[in-house]
């Protein structure tokens, strides 16, 4: 994948561009996911575009280089280092939930789950030093005393801090059916 930086209307590459990215998936038929997380930190007009290179010679026909417009970061949030996205909680069959979220940069992180109410009814974790990208958190499905919450809406505070002091926070909803 090329970042590029789109100037005067002219693609301008990131220099550090190419990235090299690993498939998520290994069904070569239905198609393969690839993903790749970049933090953009100067404001600007962003674009991607993707080349795929095959050195075994399995694929057929020409690759296709295909521009996308990217995102525009805005001069006020370029400085911000600390961002939570894509927070989702989802039940797991054995009662419990999986929270899966998205830092946009390395830090300390607290999750709780509260009931609808917004009282504490039992904790994650507390002070988590987790890495910038895609985490994942597993709750057992218990209260602070170890019993199974009932069935019902709860929400799942999520917290992080980093080494810099800033601080970033959200809900994700979780319905529990047992």
């Amino acid at each position: 994948m090329h970042i590029c930086s789109i100037v005067d209307g002219e693609e301008v590459e990131l220099p550090e561009s190419p990235f090299e990215m690993t498939a998520t998936g290994a069904d070569w038929e239905a198609g393969v996911d690839f993903s790749y997380t970049r933090q953009l930190t100067e404001p600007g007009l962003y674009g991607y575009w993707f080349e795929a290179a095959d050195p075994q010679d399995y694929a057929t026909g020409a690759p296709a280089r295909r521009h996308m417009r990217g995102p525009r970061v805005n001069e006020e949030f370029a400085s911000v280092p600390l961002i939570i996205a894509a927070a989702v909680a989802l039940p797991t069959r054995a009662g419990g939930a999986q929270l899966t979220f998205t830092l946009s940069a390395a830090g300390c992180v607290t999750a709780e789950v509260l009931n609808i109410a917004g009282r504490k009814v039992g904790m994650i974790v507390c002070d988590r030093q987790m890495e910038a990208g895609a985490n994942t958190l597993s709750w057992n499905g218990r209260n602070a005393a170890g019993l199974a919450v009932p069935s019902g809406m709860y929400l799942i505070r999520l917290r992080a801090r980093n080494d810099t002091g800033s601080q970033a926070q959200c809900l994700a909803p979780l319905h529990l059916a047992r």
